[in-house]
């Protein structure tokens, strides 16, 4: 009889485990992917994504899953995958902050990890590369873009931090901010509209852009994140 009751045990215990994974050797494929739900295996800090997981066979009951980062028990996103289906979604969402850990160390590849509600890891992904969202800076009333040269310059401030920079009007890219000359005080000037393109042609949704003056309205109309950078900081 005791017999018989380690056996049942034992069945009841296989069957449990069983009962989300129909075979033990199921494999599991986890990416991410991109705003157009393409997949991809390098993003900008910011991007819009989603992650996705998919079984190499059907589940037998729903599931919740749940990915992190590999390095760390910091959660990024959920999807419930359903009876009879071989993959779940996560909904779209920001990836701001994947570049950087929690102690503002860079971190230029993540690995993303699935579990389920039992914590049992179901897999991890191949190394994203993570690239840093680049800093698009916007100068302010009557100056230009050599007012960021410390630190565009390869020994300034954002080549410290492993940052690369712009500065609207400084060549590296296409796009032009006119709003006057000391040396030319009645000369036209574009208007705030035509302004605010510069920044835009520059400045992803992602991106930080520092405004050298309060008064920057043209680049407050032309971005959606920005922090403010008074004058004499440098």
């Amino acid at each position: 009889m005791r017999r018989f009751i380690s056996i049942l045990f034992i069945l009841l215990s296989t069957f449990s485990n069983a009962s989300f994974f129909p075979n033990p050797r199921i494999s599991t494929n986890i990416g991410i992917l991109n705003r157009k739900a393409q997949p991809v295996s390098r993003i900008t800090d910011g991007d819009t994504i989603q992650i996705q997981i998919k079984f190499s066979q059907s589940v037998t009951q729903q599931e919740k899953i749940n990915f992190q980062f590999g390095e760390s028990s910091f959660a990024v996103g959920s999807c419930v995958i359903t009876s009879g289906n071989t993959s779940c979604v996560t909904d779209p969402f920001p990836s701001l902050g994947w570049h950087w850990d929690s102690n503002g160390v860079a971190q230029n590849t993540r690995i993303v990890q699935a579990k389920n509600d039992s914590v049992e890891s179901l897999g991890q992904s191949n190394p994203i590369t993570v690239l840093p969202r680049p800093v698009v800076m916007v100068h302010g009333f009557l100056s230009n873009w050599q007012t960021w040269k410390p630190y565009l310059d390869s020994n300034g401030y954002l080549a410290s931090v492993g940052l690369h920079g712009f500065a609207v009007d400084d060549g590296q890219v296409s796009g032009e901010l006119n709003t006057g000359s000391p040396a030319n005080p009645t000369a036209r000037t574009n208007t705030i509209a035509q302004n605010a393109e510069a920044p835009r042609t520059q400045h992803g949704r992602h991106d930080l852009t520092l405004l050298h003056r309060p008064c920057d309205a043209a680049a407050r109309r032309g971005t959606t994140d920005y922090a403010w950078l008074a004058d004499g900081w440098f």
